[in-house]
């Protein structure tokens, strides 16, 4: 896209609207870019605090067999 500005910027009459379009596209490309990293950053952050390991398995198994000898 920048080569394209480029290009329409060496234009005897560079229209100024297209060249207004396509900056606006990137910025748009660079704040949907900065969200996906954040949103990435989220997701890394809930799966370090959820373990699927064997032991928490097993932990969990003992809790829900003790909830149904309590009952």
């Amino acid at each position: 896209m920048l080569q394209r500005i480029q290009q329409e910027e060496q234009k005897d009459k560079p229209d100024p609207a297209e060249i207004r379009a396509m900056e606006d596209a990137i910025t748009k490309v660079q704040m949907n870019v900065a969200a996906l990293i954040q949103e990435n950053g989220k997701l890394r952050d809930m799966q370090k605090q959820k373990s699927d390991g064997s032991l928490d398995q097993l932990v969990e198994i003992l809790q829900q067999a003790r909830g149904k000898f309590q009952r």
